[in-house]
């Protein structure tokens, strides 16, 4: 039956984890710089029409976060940062999904799996677009 062997073909598995931990570090610490800049400024009046807020903020990320309106607006660079945010976005959550059976201990196995292998490398081929239409 078809399934996924994790960490194949790496034998210190170990450091995958200390190097998670290390950028994890590097990015808190970035975020803490940001987040002292943020507190410099004064706090604003923001709880008025907090329905319309969220409204435009669910909008602003259909639109332009899960779209990419504005980039497309020069279709090429925008196709090849289309594909490479998806395929980076669908890779993201197969590594999610592949983090979250290993712990867990339920597996994909047959056809379940084939589909979640068959996403996963369309992820990828998205990405090797995306690479090969900036070169």
């Amino acid at each position: 039956m078809a399934s996924r062997e994790v960490f194949w073909n790496i034998s210190y598995g170990y450091w995958v984890y200390l190097l998670a931990l290390a950028s994890i570090g590097i990015w808190l610490y970035g975020f803490y710089q940001r987040y002292r800049v943020w507190r410099l400024g004064r706090p604003d009046e923001r709880s008025k029409e907090i329905g319309k807020r969220i409204g435009i903020f669910l909008r602003h990320i259909i639109v332009d976060v899960f779209a990419h309106r504005k980039f497309l607006r020069q279709p090429f660079s925008g196709i090849m940062h289309l594909t490479l945010f998806w395929g980076f976005l669908i890779l993201l959550l197969a590594s999610a999904v592949d983090a979250i059976s290993y712990y867990s201990g339920y597996h994909l196995k047959g056809s379940l799996y084939l589909w979640f292998s068959l996403i996963s490398d369309l992820g990828g081929l998205l990405i090797l677009a995306g690479i090969l239409m900036a070169a």
